[in-house]
C-alpha cells in the first residue's frame, strides 16, 4: 500500500490543505508536531484516529512534494509566516513572529 493513499485534498476541508483520509488533521500539522520535537508515539497518543503509518505517510508526502516542486513545501500554496528566519548578506539572522 502506498503510504500517501492515506492523504487526500478536499476543497471544503481545511482550505484544501492535504489531510488524512476521514479526518481534518493536515499533513502540515503532523510535520509541525514532528519538527517541534514530538515523537510519532506522542502524536498518535494525542490523535487516536492516527497511526504510525499516518506519520510515515506525512513524511513520504513531504519528501515527494519537496523534491517534485523544489520548494520544500509539503503542499502547494502554503507559506509559513511564523518563526521565519531571514539571513542578511552579512550572515546575521533576523527572526520574525
Amino acid at each position: 500500500m502506498d503510504a500517501t493513499s492515506l492523504i487526500d485534498t478536499r476543497a471544503d476541508v481545511r482550505s484544501g490543505k492535504p489531510c488524512f483520509v476521514g479526518t481534518r488533521i493536515t499533513v502540515h500539522d503532523v510535520l509541525e508536531y514532528l519538527a517541534s520535537g514530538m515523537s510519532a508515539q506522542e502524536i498518535v497518543g494525542d490523535f487516536p484516529e492516527l497511526t504510525e503509518q499516518h506519520i510515515r505517510a506525512a513524511l513520504e508526502f513531504a519528501a515527494r512534494h519537496s523534491s517534485a516542486s523544489g520548494t520544500g513545501s509539503p503542499h502547494d500554496g502554503y507559506t509559513a509566516a511564523n518563526n521565519f528566519v531571514a539571513t542578511s548578506p552579512t550572515g546575521s539572522r533576523d527572526v520574525t513572529d
